[in-house]
């Protein structure tokens, strides 16, 4: 007869001590009074959350599989399997695949044809073990987030940061959280030269690793480069102005800052300037669909991509939503409306914003609006923007008063639960009104920029577009477009149906007066 030996223990501590090697005596001494041979002898000390991470184990489970071992010995069931993965794997090797396993604290071996109670107390005691680990797992959560409200970050430092033995700890073994003084000034500055303007992440990411501020190391990777995701990370962390995020919750720090509460908010709200969200790859994009309405139906153009005869090139073709679909009827309805290439419409909207006419004078009056506009958002986002940063940090101090009062027990802990919930939503709205500014002040830039280039020449700025940026020109001057008998209708935004008629009369010969 042939076994495999498998030892693991719970934590490196005890894989440096004796407990693995007193395993693996006893489990050799039983092996031998049974006549077993071992063929392999498996021993690991590695977390046993779920087989997926248990590298080990997976060895195992194969090489029973190749070689057929009649025996499968360890000392107890929680030393094999701590989750239910495993535990059914075991269950099926003993039931279709004829292995026994021999539990060699209690002297049991459970195959097939054990006793019904004798299988019941083994796969009992493989589901207390899988209780037992999520428990501690529990309490472990629990630690950290109490550490987390007393303003200590429960975990590795973030970049900028060390982990550093608690002067006020005389044992040496409690730790806290202590300035780097290599990177914290690069990551200061990294928040400092972002606020300022003129770099994207990507830039500043190239920027900060030529001055040298790493990621943190790992054994795989002890010195790799700052990407932009882990920039992204540290620009979005309230840790670096005095704060400690975790699970979901957000607890004043007993840490130096690195940076104020106002540099924090400014680097928030142009990275809410800035964010660009991708088209998903598998949607089109078609740059008329969202002006285009059918002159007949009044229903929406919509497009698709089509293929060429012989598989040659591909065509985008508008067409009514509620008519037909290329080559047959859709849902039995009609409209007489045709179908258009994407070209002809491209060459459509050229020849309406022909119509647009503008002269120096109106130019200079545009921009000047455009300017003073833009000035006074400003002005109002930086005054909502100062709002908004003094209700969350009043928030804030709310939520530390409150975490305070319950230690006193003058909050029961359902009061507390409840109030304290009601501050993290207020917290998560003013988060996101932060982001809602930013974005409205984007739009504002976008719309305001695209305008001050057609102001050029709005046929020859459209004209020198991609399709991308034409559908931005036509979305700061078109209202809708009406699409009906070969012909295009536009309904211009104001003031652009002003420089319409305009445009008219100087094509006319007709004389205006302001």
């Amino acid at each position: 007869m042939k076994g495999v030996l498998w030892v693991r223990v719970s934590s490196e501590p005890q894989s440096r001590g004796y407990s693995p090697d007193v395993q693996l005596r006893e489990l050799r001494e039983a092996a031998a009074k049974r006549s077993i041979e071992v063929i392999k002898e498996f021993k690991v000390s590695e977390s046993a959350k779920t087989s997926e991470t248990r590298k080990k184990f997976r060895e195992l489970l194969k090489f029973i599989e190749e070689h057929k071992p009649e025996y499968l010995i360890a000392y107890a069931v929680d030393r094999i399997t701590r989750n239910p993965d495993d535990l059914h794997t075991i269950h099926r090797l003993i039931e279709s695949g004829g292995l026994r396993v021999f539990i060699v604290g209690q002297n049991k071996v459970i195959d097939k044809d054990s006793q019904s109670g004798d299988k019941f107390t083994f796969y009992l005691f493989g589901n207390i073990a899988y209780l037992d680990n999520m428990q501690r797992g529990e309490r472990t959560k629990s630690s950290m987030l109490e550490k987390a409200r007393r303003g200590t970050f429960p975990s590795r430092a973030p970049v900028g940061y060390l982990n550093i033995p608690d002067p006020s700890d005389p044992t040496g073994r409690r730790r806290t959280v202590g300035l780097d003084p290599v990177k914290g000034p690069l990551v200061r500055s990294a928040f400092e030269l972002y606020a300022k303007g003129g770099y994207s992440l990507a830039t500043l990411r190239n920027e900060l690793n030529r001055r040298g501020l790493h990621a943190s190391p790992t054994s795989k990777s002890p010195k790799s480069p700052m990407s932009v995701y882990g920039l992204q990370v540290i620009l979005g962390n309230p840790f670096y102005y005095g704060m400690v995020r975790w699970d979901k919750q957000v607890f004043q720090g007993t840490h130096k800052p690195l940076i104020s509460v106002d540099l924090f908010n400014r680097v928030q709200a142009r990275l809410s300037e800035n964010r660009s969200y991708m088209r998903p790859a598998s949607k089109k994009f078609f740059a008329f669909k969202p002006f285009l309405k059918c002159g007949y139906c009044r229903s929406s153009i919509t497009a698709e991509e089509q293929q060429g005869q012989r598989g040659k090139g591909h065509y985008v073709y508008y067409h009514c939503s509620y008519g037909k679909e290329l080559g047959r009827e859709a849902k039995g309805r009609k409209c007489p409306q045709g179908y258009f290439r994407e070209e002809k419409i491209d060459a459509m909207f050229a020849e309406a914003l022909g119509d647009l006419y503008i002269d120096e004078s109106i130019a200079s009056m545009l921009r000047e609006q455009l300017t003073k506009t833009h000035a006074e958002q400003q002005a109002s986002e930086k005054r909502e923007l100062r709002r908004l940063q003094s209700e969350y940090t009043r928030k804030t101090n709310h939520l530390n008063l409150l975490y305070q009062d319950r230690l006193d027990e003058i909050l029961t802990k359902d009061q507390y639960v409840e109030k304290q919930k009601a501050i993290q939503k207020d917290l998560r709205d003013i988060e996101a009104d932060i982001e809602k500014l930013g974005q409205i002040n984007r739009k504002y830039k976008e719309e305001g920029s695209t305008i001050l280039d057609l102001l050029k020449g709005f046929k020859k700025t459209y004209l020198a577009a991609d399709f991308e940026r034409k559908a931005g020109i036509l979305n700061a001057l078109v209202d809708k477009a009406v699409l009906r008998g070969g012909q295009l209708h536009v309904f211009w935004k104001p003031p652009f149906e002003i420089l319409f008629t305009l445009g008219q009369g100087v094509r006319e010969k007709r004389e205006w007066r302001a």
